[in-house]
Formats: C-alpha cells, structure tokens, sequence
C-alpha cells in the first residue's frame, strides 16, 4: 500500500482495511462487530456494540481505541465522586461530549485528531483543505460529486470545473472522501466529518445554526441551517437569529425550513442553496428575485412552485440558476436579460414544453439541463450559444 509515513509522522487511513485485489483502502462495513472484537476490559459491563458512538467511529481501530480510552476516563472521574456509571452510559456521555464540542474537545481523542490533523496539514493545496472543510456541512453525510463540484466553483474555491474535480478526486485517492455502496454517492467517515466542523467554526470558516445556542450578535459570511433552533424546545424562547444581521450573509446553505426564511432581508448573499425539496410557494420564489446581488441559486425545487415570475430578469449578476424538480410550465421570455447565466438546469419539470426563443440571448450559457422535461423540440435560437459546452436532455 502508499507510504502512510509523511515527514516521519503517521497518519492513520481512515479506510482501515487494505484489499490486494483492488489496491485500496476499505472502509469497514461492520463497525459493531469489530468493536465487540475490539473490546477492552477497562471498558466494565454492558458495552453496547451497536450504540451510535460505535456506529461514528466507522470501523477505525484508533478511533475505536480512542473510545475506549475516553470511556475509562469517564468512569475514573465519576468513580471518584463515587457514582458508578455503566458501559453504555459512559457511551451515552460521551457521545453528547463529541456532537456538542467535537473530538478536539473530547479526552481520550488526542490521538485521533493528531492523525486526522496530520492527514489535513499535508494536502497540497491551501484550497484543497478549504474544499474538504466545505463537505462538513452536509447533515446527512452524503454528496454527489457533481453536486460538490459546483458548489466548489460558486464558492469561489477555484474558478475552474476541471479544477475541482481535480481536488474531488485527489480527496478520494487520498481515503478522505469514500464511495458510498451505490457509486455515485460519497460521504466522510463521521469522525473525520465531526473534526471538519469544528475545525471550520475555529477557523470562522462557516457557522452552523445548531451550534447557536443564544442570541448571536457577531457578523456572520457564511451560514448553514442544518437545524432551525429552538424547534426542540432547548433555548426556551431564546432565538439565536435574534440579533443576527441577515445582511451581511454572502453565502447560505439551507437543509430545512427554507419557508421560514427572511428573504427580504438577505441584501449581499451572493450563493443561495436551498436542499432536499423544501417546501416553497410562488410567493417565496418572488422574495428570492428580490436579491439582486445573487450570482448562484441552487434548490428552488418543490410541486409548489408553480411559477417562475418575470422578476427574474432582474437578476443581472445570476451565473447559476436551478429550477429543477417544479410544477412550472414554461421559462419566462425575461430570462434573456440573464446575460452572465452559465448554468441553468430545469430537469424533471414535466409540465414544461418548450423553451423560450430568449434563451439564444444567454450568450455566456455553458450548461443547459433539460432532462425529464416535455420539450420535444429545441428552438432555431439555441444555435445562437456559442459557449455551450453541456446539453442535457431527453425528447420522446
């Protein structure tokens, strides 16, 4: 297998087992089976090999070991205060300890994150590590790479495509993204995802809104809901948005509960993705055309959007816009004032027929998907877009 020892260090791969047959790491299926293989006796009774720290350490023997070590610790310290604490409620303590301040802030996990810091620090590019922080942000930890690679680029970590798929596919060689069992999907082991959030809010890389437990005053560039605080009743009235000044937001990523959004007050975003189908109306879409400095809109996706509005033209610094997955029926003919759109995807909108004679204006159009839609024929005026590079489409 490669080299793991760099400048005399080791870092651990954090696909542990080596397959000969395909030359590569592989990730262990069957995390609770090795940790039951694994299990120490400082760790007492009622260890639970299927509990979700188990399940986080993804088959890493150091992040196994890690475990251990930081369960003994527990029940040193409660011993000490003369409680006895069981296996599985050491696992249940120290599984809030890391969601809630990250293995860098967990004992017993030092080792782990030297290796994981070790394997970060060595990526050749400053941008590189930026791109891989940027996959923390993914609640469901899985991602297309495709997906990635657009964001990648609308991000303003590299301007080139070829560029990013570079990065996505050194990440991969290096085992710090994995291929998840369908192939076309990929995730980080879920310590190395943990260690990347919290390295991304100690370098004010991004902030996450379940990590905002109070009213939170200070400036932020770049947000991603992953969780609308206060919907589990923990802050009690206290609403972290409070004194959030929603304007000075250039880059929002949204998992849930985009509707209840302040659009209007979002002035300086320059890149809105809204995820996973949220349910938005016509009414929201006109909000969103108000923002007339957004140059990337991925996710206005949803059977309730009806309607793209004539609004839309008003966005003359839009690169990215993407309508897929709607109910709406035709493009409007203002979409030929987005004279900067490189990328517009309006795939699986099967109400729509036909488009507009104003698409052959969009002369920066690179990419056009269409897929899935009614259009059975393209307009003479598509002949018009030189730079077209991609045309995705299906005609029955």
């Amino acid at each position: 297998p490669r080299d793991d020892f760099i400048t005399n260090k080791l870092y651990i791969r954090m696909n542990p087992e080596w397959n000969r047959g395909n030359r590569k790491w592989l990730h262990a299926l069957v995390e609770k089976d090795l940790a039951a293989w694994m299990k120490l006796d400082m760790v007492g009774e009622g260890f639970d090999c299927d509990h979700p720290i188990v399940h986080m350490c993804g088959g890493v023997p150091l992040a196994l070991l890690c475990m251990f070590s930081a369960m003994r610790m527990v029940r040193e310290e409660q011993e000490q205060l003369g409680v006895h604490v069981k296996a599985c409620d050491a696992q249940d303590m120290i599984e809030k300890q890391v969601k809630r301040s990250g293995i860098q802030n967990t004992p017993g996990f030092e080792p782990l994150v030297e290796s994981l810091q070790l394997g970060y620090a060595d990526l050749p590019h400053h941008m590189m590590k930026t791109c891989l922080l940027n996959c923390s942000i993914y609640p469901q930890n899985h991602f297309h790479r495709d997906q990635l690679v657009m964001r990648w680029v609308a991000e303003g970590f590299t301007y080139k495509v070829d560029e990013a798929v570079g990065y996505f596919e050194e990440l991969v060689e290096r085992e710090l993204l994995m291929q998840v069992n369908d192939g076309s999907t990929y995730k980080l082991n879920s310590m190395m995802q943990n260690f990347l959030r919290w390295k991304s809010q100690e370098d004010n890389f991004i902030t996450y809104s379940s990590d905002m437990t109070s009213a939170y005053p200070c400036r932020i560039h770049r947000l991603c809901i992953d969780k609308h605080p206060g919907d589990d009743g923990s802050l009690e009235g206290v609403d972290p948005f409070s004194g959030l000044d929603w304007s000075q937001i250039r880059s929002l990523v949204v998992f849930e509960d985009a509707e209840r959004l302040p659009f209007e007050k979002l002035a300086r975003v320059r890149l809105l993705d809204l995820q996973f189908k949220t349910a938005l109306g016509d009414h929201h879409v006109k909000d969103i055309c108000g923002l007339l400095r957004v140059k990337h809109l991925f996710g206005l996706e949803g059977v309730g959007i009806s309607e793209l509005p004539p609004e839309i033209g008003r966005l003359h610094y839009l690169e990215t816009l993407n309508v897929s997955n709607t109910s709406i029926s035709k493009l409007p003919h203002e979409i030929g004032r987005l004279k900067k759109l490189k990328n517009l995807y309006v795939s699986h909108s099967p109400r729509i027929r036909e488009l507009p004679r104003e698409i052959g204006d969009l002369q920066h159009l690179e990419t056009l998907c269409i897929f899935a839609t009614d259009i059975r024929e393209l307009p003479r005026d598509i002949g018009r877009l030189k730079k077209l590079k991609t045309l995705n489409h299906s005609f029955k």
